[in-house]
């Protein structure tokens, strides 16, 4: 009797554990079918922010094919009509804030073409305008026109003011544009955020906001006699996720293509200002 009930026993541990097998490999095939569906069935998101990404890398891959035929000058621009300007004689040649307008003419350009206008690039002579009541203090308007202290501030302000303007036809705060999130870093007003923290800060932008590129005013103690901070180079900044989730950070500077990297080694105890600028839209170079 005991032998009887042990094999049934048996037996039906041996069913049940056959049968648990077979549910275990159906769920699989299940799982793999709806991953399969989801996979060949994207939604409208999905799809969208696919082309989001697309759209972002062309705009890099345009810049990386430009970069040749770029010539590097100690000071240079192009102005609204095309032409440079401030250049050295005999050489047409941008700077690093140069540079920086020539990427952003890219976006502005194609809207002045399609409303018409002859004049496609931005002013020169606007991007220079500077902001007296918004930054500086007592011992920097002293430098103000021997130095220049906030340059690269004003400049890259302007840029994405315009821009931004041209966009929404609509008028914009000087500091509109300026990325001011406080809920984890130490940003300073008019300065920027500490260097070893940009990376964190630019993932983060990137997430929140993936159709977005950035120019970065670097702020150093800068120069002789005084020595003062200064806001002294400018930087083109293109963070983004690709399509497999994979965090980069494209960096160009002064008609070349550097690294996050290379800047944090550079600029050591800098600071870094950041303007959002909006990647929507047509980009030609």
């Amino acid at each position: 009797m005991n032998k009887t009930v042990y094999k049934a026993k048996k037996l039906i541990c041996i069913v049940a554990i056959f049968s648990i097998s077979i549910i275990c490999v159906f769920s699989q095939n299940v799982a793999f079918l709806d991953v399969r569906k989801s996979n060949e069935q994207k939604t409208p998101q999905a799809e969208e922010h696919i082309s989001q990404i697309e759209h972002y890398e062309n705009i890099i891959r345009i810049i990386r094919r430009k970069l040749p035929t770029l010539v590097d000058a100690q000071t240079g621009a192009i102005d609204a009509t095309g032409k440079y300007v401030d250049t050295p004689e005999g050489i047409q040649g941008l700077n690093c804030a140069g540079f920086a307008k020539f990427i952003a003419d890219g976006f502005y350009a194609p809207i002045r073409r399609q409303q018409g206008k002859t004049d496609l690039y931005m002013s020169v002579s606007k991007l220079r305008q500077r902001y007296f009541d918004l930054r500086g203090d007592e011992f920097t308007s002293k430098w103000e026109w021997e130095r220049d202290p906030y340059f690269g501030l004003d400049w890259t302000r302007n840029i994405a003011s315009q821009l931004g303007q041209l966009r929404e036809n609509t008028s914009f705060d000087h500091e509109a544009f300026d990325v001011r999130d406080k809920s984890v870093w130490k940003y300073s007003e008019d300065t920027g955020y500490p260097t070893e923290y940009v990376q964190e800060i630019l993932e983060k932008m990137a997430k929140e906001h993936p159709n977005r590129w950035y120019l970065a005013s670097v702020n150093s103690w800068y120069g002789h006699t005084p020595e003062l901070w200064q806001h002294h180079h400018i930087i083109c900044l293109f963070p983004y996720y690709d399509k497999k989730g994979m965090f980069h950070c494209v960096v160009f500077e002064r008609n070349n293509e550097t690294s996050l990297a290379s800047v944090l080694r550079r600029f050591p105890g800098s600071f870094l200002h950041l303007v959002w600028l909006s990647a929507e839209g047509d980009f030609q170079l």
